[in-house]
């Protein structure tokens, strides 16, 4: 009998890690990819023209010099932002298809994978990852956020000892930050993990900074002459010796970058110093202590009852990101855990996979939906009909009054918490058709496991008039 394997994709803004079920050890391990050469895979995709080829990793970071153009940096960022016919898109779509070939080489027989993507994430751009995986043709089970896969390998791997615990998580990547609470029960055999809240922000982390940074260094550049190239094409070029210095500002007080590595006639060069390093991630600092106060006021729990911090994420090694995230827990500074497993994620993502193929027992873990979800009133307010924070899957019904008779009625759905509708993330519009008259409609919104979005609506009466399943 053909033993099915369970696998864990972290699909990260800067790297790719694979994690999959140790069967002998009973235990979740990196996956080395032959292939690569690599367990950890940086995150980009670049088009050949030369050879009408897409290529991923170290090949495509190898051509950013010569052709910058040709390559994707932070291809998961396109999600929910370019049309669909972008390039963007495409390089999305082609970045899966290689990574598709690459797990069915490894794994040629059956398996089950989940995916690993950030709380954070909006329904559209859930979808979006849907139907560009769909296209791909690769196979997942399930997604899994982020803090999730953290704190079920970690309780799997480090089993408390008390029947409750209150476990914090925060994930600060190259492109975005979670903070998630969650509460851990113990009751004999069984091990059940609940989020309790989370909150979560993009356009924070790694990206972000390495932009500041090279703002910095080509500012007196540019302005001085010396560089006319296009700056998108510029920036591309410079970004791996900026990761580079960047680096290098987590060990030492100073760094120098020489352009004439990249252009070969300019004779410059730039010193940066950890300060001025410090300085661009006050953002980062300043947006994880608001969030973690927010989190922490919401579900009225204090420093004091926190068992453990799991903190993870590339960018949570800057120095000073790393000391201020230790000052915030004060006195209990001792129960922050600085995760330095860079495939924790996906070591997560693949236990999460063992559970739901029935090989590892007793451990669970439930997500909630992150956003409100709501629907534009005739003034422009957001009226909300599934409160964030509600365990998945769920559905809410609510009771609308239409203000005048007609035949159809255009509906606005966003996702957030704020009262004005347009200040929310929108996700879709609807048109529904049988109204009749003047009368009262029921709104049902259906949240599923994977944090996708459905709407139903019906007349008071119970007749369905329109249906997105």
């Amino acid at each position: 009998m053909i033993r099915k394997e369970y696998i864990g994709f972290d699909f990260g803004t800067i790297f790719i890690k694979v994690g999959y079920w140790d069967f002998l050890k009973r235990q979740t391990a990196p996956l080395w990819i032959p292939k690569l050469q690599k367990e950890k895979i940086i995150s980009l995709i670049a088009f050949l023209p030369k050879y009408n080829q897409w290529v991923t990793g170290e090949l495509a970071f190898s051509i950013l010099k010569e052709e910058p153009l040709n390559v994707f940096i932070g291809i998961k960022t396109a999600l929910g932002r370019s049309d669909e016919a972008s390039t963007e898109k495409l390089a999305l779509k082609e970045f899966f298809t290689l990574y598709k070939n690459i797990i069915k080489e490894l794994f040629p027989a059956d398996y089950n994978l989940v995916i690993s993507i950030p709380y954070c994430f909006y329904a559209n751009q859930r979808e979006e990852l849907i139907a560009t995986l769909e296209k791909a043709q690769f196979e997942f089970l399930e997604f899994i956020h982020d803090p999730e896969a953290i704190v079920l390998n970690y309780i799997y791997e480090n089993p408390p000892l008390s029947k409750q615990n209150i476990v914090c998580v925060i994930d600060l990547g190259g492109n975005k930050l979670d903070i998630a609470l969650f509460e851990v029960k113990r009751k004999k055999q069984q091990t059940i993990i609940t989020t309790l809240d989370v909150r979560g922000a993009s356009g924070v982390g790694g990206l972000r900074i390495d932009e500041d940074l090279s703002d910095i260094i080509l500012k007196e550049v540019f302005l001085g002459g010396e560089i006319k190239a296009n700056p998108l094409e510029v920036k591309h070029k410079l970004w791996p010796y900026v990761v580079e210095l960047k680096h290098s500002l987590t060990t030492q007080e100073k760094a120098t970058l020489f352009l004439d590595r990249i252009f070969p006639h300019l004779a410059y060069f730039k010193e940066i110093t950890r300060q001025q390093l410090t300085k661009i991630a006050l953002f980062e600092i300043k947006t994880v202590e608001t969030l973690l106060k927010e989190i922490l006021a919401e579900q009225d729990i204090s420093l004091e009852r926190i068992d453990k911090v799991l903190v993870t994420g590339g960018t949570t090694r800057i120095p000073d990101i790393k000391e201020s995230i230790v000052r915030l827990f004060g006195k209990q500074a001792e129960r922050v855990v600085f995760l330095e497993k860079d495939t924790a994620v996906a070591e997560g993502a693949a236990l999460k996979s063992a559970i739901l193929g029935g090989e590892v027992k007793g451990l669970d873990i439930k997500s909630i939906n992150p956003y409100s979800v709501g629907v534009e009133l005739e003034n422009g307010d957001m009226d909300i009909i599934l409160p964030r924070g509600k365990i998945l899957p769920i559905s809410r019904k609510k009771l609308y009054k239409v203000s005048e008779r007609r035949n159809s009625l255009k509906i606005r759905a966003f996702q957030g918490e704020k009262e004005v509708a347009f200040q929310n993330q929108f996700i879709k519009e609807f048109n529904v058709m049988g109204i009749r008259e003047a009368e009262q409609i029921i709104i049902e919104v259906i949240t599923d496991i994977n944090g996708l979005v459905a709407f139903k609506v019906y007349l008071r009466h119970g007749e369905l008039i329109y249906s997105e399943e």
